[in-house]
Parts: structure tokens; C-alpha cells; sequence
């Protein structure tokens, strides 16, 4: 529901709490906003078991208020806000877990990409750090958003992948 007004009002907020006095190329505005979003929602989930035995998918703006869940609740979360600021995202489906991706682009765009994460947005974390992306068919590079990792293009799960869903 990315177009519910909580979760775009929330998406807007969390888009430009990160990294405004950044003086970025207009191309990659859209990227460091979707990067925002990714630092205040992973700055503040928390995750919380769905009931034993079931499964329960909350609707992003459930998850709004609550910045808490499982992994699906926070895949579906950054997927709406990723979505409601003009980014392009996807789902990612696992043996036993669910992430969203980013789309950078193409192989230089995810060069460029790769030195705004490492040297200005997230340098304590990923200076060094390899950063690990899907390519799909066309070639796009997507990195992983995942609430387990530090920053965005993390080391993803080893788990066999079951499916890919784009929003």
C-alpha cells in the first residue's frame, strides 16, 4: 500500500532525514533518498515473531507506527517506501527468509553507487567492505536492503533463492 498517505507521508520523512547536506549528482538524488529511508527504517526495527506455526503479513502502513515485525513485514515496508519516493524495488524470496532490493542500474551506475555508500553515506560501516548485488537479465545491479545488515549491499543470505517479485 505505497500509496497509503501514512506510508507516504512516513516514506517523505524518512527520505530526507539522512544525507541532505550531501551534494550528489541529480541522478543519484532518488538513490540517496532510497538510502535514507534505508538507514531510519533499519535504525529502528525491531523484529518480532509472527504466532507460532502461522504467518502473518502486515501491511506496510500497519508497520509504519510500529517500525517492528518479522522479515516479511520489513521487506513489504521498505518495498512501499522505496516505491513511494520513485525508487525501483523488489522482493527477494528465500528458503527461509524475505529481503528487498534496490536497483542501482547498470554496472557504472552501480560503480557510482558503491562510492556514495562507501565514501559518504555509510563509510563507518562499509568503507571497506565488499558490497554484494543481484545482476537480473538485462543487466540491472540490485543491492539488498535487509534489516540484518548495516548497509545497503550487505552480504545477502545463503539460502537458495525461490523467487524474485518486482513492486
Amino acid at each position: 500500500d505505497f500509496q497509503d498517505p501514512a506510508v507516504r507521508s512516513f516514506a517523505v520523512r524518512a527520505a530526507t532525514t539522512w544525507f541532505t547536506g550531501e551534494d550528489v549528482r541529480e541522478e543519484d538524488a532518488v538513490l540517496v533518498q532510497c538510502l535514507s529511508v534505508f538507514k531510519v527504517i533499519n535504525s529502528e526495527w525491531r523484529y518480532v515473531n509472527d504466532v507460532k506455526g502461522g504467518e502473518y503479513f502486515a501491511r506496510a502502513s500497519e508497520s509504519v507506527p510500529l517500525l517492528a515485525g518479522d522479515c516479511d513485514d520489513h521487506a513489504i515496508l521498505m518495498a512501499a517506501c522505496i516505491k513511494a519516493i520513485g525508487g525501483e524495488v523488489r522482493l527477494v524470496r528465500t528458503t527461509g527468509h524475505i529481503y528487498p532490493e534496490l536497483r542501482i542500474g547498470n554496472a557504472a551506475d552501480m560503480d557510482r553507487a558503491a562510492q556514495l555508500i562507501r565514501e559518504r553515506l555509510f563509510p563507518r560501516t562499509a568503507r571497506h567492505a565488499t558490497l554484494f548485488y543481484h545482476t537480473d537479465g538485462q543487466g540491472g545491479r540490485w543491492i539488498n536492503l535487509d534489516y540484518t545488515r548495516d548497509y545497503p549491499g550487505g552480504e545477502v543470505m545463503d539460502e537458495a533463492i525461490r523467487g524474485v517479485m518486482e513492486v
